[in-house]
């Protein structure tokens, strides 16, 4: 195991990190075009709950804007 061999995967790591960041930035904006009501902050959190599974309670972010 040298550098190069970390190298070869940091290259890896750092595309699907990319891929990763685009999904979830075109989620939030897609999410943030039809709810118009929610928060940029709210959007971002429920976006990266539903890609990576991470979320708490979607239902809170669902409601935030209805005063609930």
């Amino acid at each position: 195991m040298g550098v190069r061999h970390f190298h070869e995967h940091g290259r890896s790591v750092l595309f699907t990190s990319i891929a990763l960041l685009l999904t979830i930035f075109s989620a939030t904006v897609v999410y943030t075009s039809f709810q118009m009501k929610v928060s940029l902050v709210d959007a971002l959190y429920f976006s990266v709950g539903m890609i990576t599974g991470a979320g708490g309670n979607e239902q809170v972010v669902e409601h935030s804007a209805d005063g609930h």
